[in-house]
């Protein structure tokens, strides 16, 4: 899904296409508000991400009640310092919002949400399958071959992010810093323990397709055998 970010803060604007991307949205950051209406006639984005600090600027407000907006889902980026702004942006047209820190299961579900809402018909299918892998988005759930796996919700994240990553090494860091998140204590051999609870329940074997391998000194690969 396309998704039009407008944030001034780069970092925090970095963070949140990071983390879209890591759930296969596309992403695109804005900051000319005065050109916003026809960016978004010419690149047709199904969401609208806002920072709430920018609710002051007019030439935003302005764009926000333009018609070529109209009906588009927006999420709002809060915080305690841009409380205040919270109902402006509601009664432009905001249907929700999201206070950092930000976290990827978090704004997946806001996202979701907000574009089952706006898009009933055409919004794409919450079950992604990797051949006999199924993963249910919304319910966050998963099964192999039709059985239902019991999985815990860092696991099901790690195993959604290997096979979103199918034939690429994913370095420890990355899969701390994208299933953890915030949690900054988490240890190499707490992503070594999931990592190894995730091939047993998902069966990631050859019989079934599939290895996950150690890549030495980095990370991990989830390799699909004959691609």
């Amino acid at each position: 899904m396309q998704i039009t970010v407008i944030d001034n803060e780069p970092r925090q604007a970095a963070l949140v296409c990071r983390l879209l991307a890591e759930e296969g949205h596309d992403c695109m950051v804005w900051n000319d508000y005065t050109t916003l209406p026809a960016q978004l006639q010419q690149t047709h984005p199904a969401l609208l991400i806002v920072a709430a600090g920018l609710l002051g600027q007019p030439a935003l407000r302005s764009a926000l009640r333009h018609d070529a907006l109209r009906g588009l889902p927006m999420l709002l980026i809060a915080d305690r310092r841009s409380e205040d702004r919270l109902g402006t942006g509601l009664g432009d047209g905001i249907a929700d919002y999201i206070v950092p820190p930000l976290r990827r299961t978090e704004l997946a579900l806001r996202v979701r949400v907000l574009a089952r809402r706006a898009y009933p018909a055409r919004l794409e299918d919450s079950i992604l399958r990797f051949g006999e892998h199924a993963f249910d988005l919304d319910a966050r759930s998963a099964a192999v071959a039709g059985t239902p796996v019991a999985l815990t919700r860092k696991e099901f994240d790690l195993a959604l992010l290997l096979f979103r990553h199918l034939n690429r090494p994913l370095s420890r860091a990355y899969l701390r810093e994208a299933v953890w998140s915030q949690e900054s204590d988490v240890s190499s051999r707490t992503v070594d323990t999931h990592v190894a609870r995730v091939r047993r329940k998902l069966q990631l074997q050859p019989a079934r397709g599939l290895r996950l391998v150690p890549v030495y000194s980095y990370g991990y690969r989830l390799e699909q055998l004959g691609a």
